[in-house]
């Protein structure tokens, strides 16, 4: 595979804005009504035309590695099992028995053949169709099996990605799919997404709206402030490199190490690069990073307009050359990334929340050196057509 990450020009354009004293930047700040956090209205209108009637981001290619490999996702608030059959196909299915609704995954798994509901042991295979009913003594004797199969939601799989439509009212076809294969596709694919298994996974619900959740992930400005103790003397604030392409944002940031490696190392290459960046991702309520040797991906389900529920799955090469060390590592990794993010930067943005719902402030404002951030609220208010309504000139 020819690469797609030109390390001497990365580097170069690291080095020019670190001695520039420079970072990316927007054209210009952004300032919009805390609204936006704070407005059920605004919230509701999000929900339905951000997040149900567009595809989300379900996992990646290498959540399902084989056959009867399965697992639950909850997007815009519809339970969803995202499986991959006998034919390799990925097919995703609304969670509930078509009997009485209860769900028939709650973690990432495998299953033998069908999917079997724990409550009477109803069982669908991979397909979604029925398969046979739990001892019924003749109960369901007249009943049209076909009629019966589980909920089926347009799927796609592209690039190591899984996308997942959180509606079936709309065939696959017809569905407008992220479109990866120019811009984040190739990057993935060069880090082997897809040949990356579960290694853990964590859920919890935060009281703050979903987009403040996001917004940690879409700057570095806040490293050296927020992060002074736990990840600055780690990673630099600046400068970053930044890139954008319709709903999607590239961030690299810098280990510090890489600094002192270089001196050291007389030819630039490409495993000096990676093994000294965090390459992060992201649509409109996912985030996907690469922090060296692994990769995160964090899902924001919004539940209400100041709490949302946040998944955080942790992918690890799928290799039986693996050695205690480097699963060691990765426990280490899985502790730091969960003390930081929810301990500083989630325990923030709920500390944020709370005072806007006082009502006491009509707006926040963005930098230029945050646009990432400008972009992903932009992004979101033309798309409900409020980017006019709902901003404030700076």
């Amino acid at each position: 595979m020819s690469s797609v990450i030109d390390a001497k020009s990365i580097l170069e354009s690291f080095d020019q804005l670190k001695a520039d004293r420079a970072t990316p930047m927007a054209d210009e700040m952004l300032s919009v009504k805390s609204a936006i956090y704070t407005d059920t209205g605004h919230f509701e209108n999000e929900l339905e035309n951000l997040i149900t009637s567009r595809p989300q981001l379900a996992g990646t290619s290498g959540m399902l590695p084989e056959a009867g490999s399965v697992f639950d996702v909850s997007l815009g608030g519809v339970p969803i099992i995202v499986v991959r059959d006998e034919k390799g196909e990925v097919n995703a299915f609304v969670n509930a028995c078509r009997h009485r609704g209860s769900p028939l995954v709650t973690s990432p798994g495998r299953v033998d053949r069908v999917l079997r509901c724990p409550y009477h042991a109803w069982s669908f295979k991979l397909d979604g169709s029925l398969q046979a009913m739990g001892g019924h003594c003749g109960g369901f004797d007249a009943l049209d099996k076909a009629s019966y199969s589980l909920v089926a939601l347009p799927v796609r799989e592209a690039n190591g990605l899984i996308w997942v439509l959180p509606s079936p009212a709309t065939p696959s076809q017809q569905v407008q799919w992220p479109d990866t294969n120019d811009f984040v596709g190739r990057e993935l694919e060069h880090f082997g997404l897809p040949g990356h298994r579960i290694f853990k996974r964590r859920k919890d619900r935060f009281k703050a709206n979903w987009k403040l959740i996001l917004d940690t992930f879409t700057e570095t400005y806040h490293i050296s402030a927020l992060h002074r103790d736990s990840i600055h003397p780690i990673y630099h604030t600046w400068p970053n490199l930044y890139a954008e392409q319709a709903d999607f944002t590239r961030i690299v940031t810098f280990r510090r190490k890489l600094d002192e490696l270089r001196k050291d190392v007389p030819e630039v290459s490409n495993d000096l690069l990676l093994a000294n960046t965090i390459w992060s991702y992201f649509g409109p309520n996912a985030v996907l990073t690469r922090p060296i040797d692994h990769f995160e991906l964090w899902q924001v389900e919004p539940v209400s307009v100041d709490e949302c529920e946040v998944t955080l799955t942790m992918l690890v090469p799928d290799d039986d050359s693996v050695t205690k060390e480097q699963e060691s590592q990765w426990h280490y990794s899985w502790d730091l990334v969960c003390a930081v993010v929810h301990e500083e930067d989630f325990k923030n943005q709920q500390s944020i929340q709370a005072s806007l719902a006082k009502g006491l402030m009509d707006r926040l404002v963005f930098g230029r050196n945050e646009p990432g951030l400008i972009h992903f609220h932009k992004r979101n208010l033309e798309k409900l057509g409020l980017l006019e309504a709902m901003t404030i000139p700076a």
